[in-house]
């Protein structure tokens, strides 16, 4: 019987136990850690393998990046200006935002704590009339609106990934022996008030759970439906997964998960196409420090894309250290969450 199948025998023997009531059947001490049971198993039948937050986290950061760079390049523009008064604001504010140059391309939380250097040199009282004089001031609160949306999502995200790997880290088969387990002790007993003290509620519970056991064996046996000599067997779904990150040329094969920066990178995988929500690349491929902070692989870096491989540079000004290789991808449209089970080291 498939855990989905389980799930759904397990629910339904809980119906019949609450009608009939734990009291009425002597198991006062069984139904409810059989409940329990039967909900826990509910939970994983269909376990979330994409983050909720992704697609309003990328929304959040299109918006910085937008912001950033507009800025940046308005005062760049500027200092050639035939005005004299953007020039000269243009010439103070040039130096001030000179490191936060191309923070659009850095990781999610290196990004936040520069955008928020950044709005700090904006909003410094001596930069005031500079700020106004380049019309920066609506293109500075929607930078820090999105900044601030940013990182309230980032929060609910590191929540919402901590919850799913908690999720998946449980075992459907130890969570379906724990169900049947309790089951079976149910059944025992009331068993044998059904021989000694048999009442109406006992008997009209022995037989709906015989009718559903039946009913769920035969399930078991024919699948969807009566099984013909001419039916073929359905081939073995492949579960998605990525089998292998190495680097393609020069690497330590002692050691293959020891990567140099900007270096060419291979990934295999199996059991998914790579494809982002809007059909690109974007947001598709990332690293992931030990703060669960992703760093996205640029899509033009991501080059070679097969079935089941494909290759990208690893990112130059990373800093060094173990990382975990993710993809979020859209295979048919629906959203797929694949980790690689070994980190990967940079160097």
């Amino acid at each position: 019987m498939t855990i989905a199948s389980c799930s759904n025998f397990h629910r339904k023997i809980n119906k019949l136990i609450t009608v009939a009531t734990p009291a009425a059947l002597h198991i006062e001490t069984l139904a409810s850690p059989y409940a329990n049971a039967s909900t826990t198993l509910s939970s994983v039948v269909n376990r979330q393998r994409a983050l909720i937050t992704t697609a309003e986290l990328r929304k959040a950061d299109d918006v910085r990046d937008r912001a950033t760079g507009l800025i940046y390049n308005m005062v760049r523009i500027n200092l050639t200006s035939t005005v004299a008064a953007r020039q000269a604001a243009a010439q103070l504010l040039s130096p001030q935002l000179s490191p936060y140059r191309a923070i659009g391309t850095h990781e999610y939380s290196k990004q936040t704590d520069e955008v928020n250097g950044m709005l700090a040199v904006l909003d410094k009282e001596e930069n005031a009339e500079a700020v106004e004089a380049l019309h920066l001031s609506d293109e500075i609160e929607s930078l820090r609106s999105a900044n601030n949306v940013f990182d309230e999502l980032f929060e609910k995200r590191i929540a919402e990934y901590g919850e799913m790997s908690r999720q998946s880290d449980v075992k459907s088969e130890d969570l379906m022996e724990t169900a049947n387990t309790l089951y079976q002790q149910i059944v025992q007993v009331v068993n044998v008030f059904a021989i000694i003290q048999p009442t109406d509620e006992i008997n009209q519970f022995v037989k709906s759970v015989d009718d559903t056991v039946r009913t769920f064996a035969h399930i078991a046996e024919t699948g969807t439906g009566p099984s013909t000599p001419e039916s073929m067997p359905e081939p073995e779904p492949v579960t998605p997964e990525i089998t292998a990150v190495y680097q393609k040329e020069g690497g330590d094969p002692e050691n293959p998960h020891r990567i140099g920066r900007d270096e060419q990178t291979m990934v295999e995988y199996q059991g998914f196409t790579l494809k982002g929500a809007d059909g690109t690349l974007d947001h598709v491929v990332a690293l992931i420090n030990d703060q669960d902070y992703p760093e996205w692989i640029k899509p033009a870096t991501i080059t070679n894309v097969t079935e089941n491989s494909f290759e990208f540079t690893m990112v130059p000004d990373l800093t060094e250290g173990q990382y975990k290789v993710r993809i979020e991808t859209y295979d048919g449209g629906s959203p797929l969450v694949v980790e690689y089970p070994e980190p990967i080291t940079l160097w």
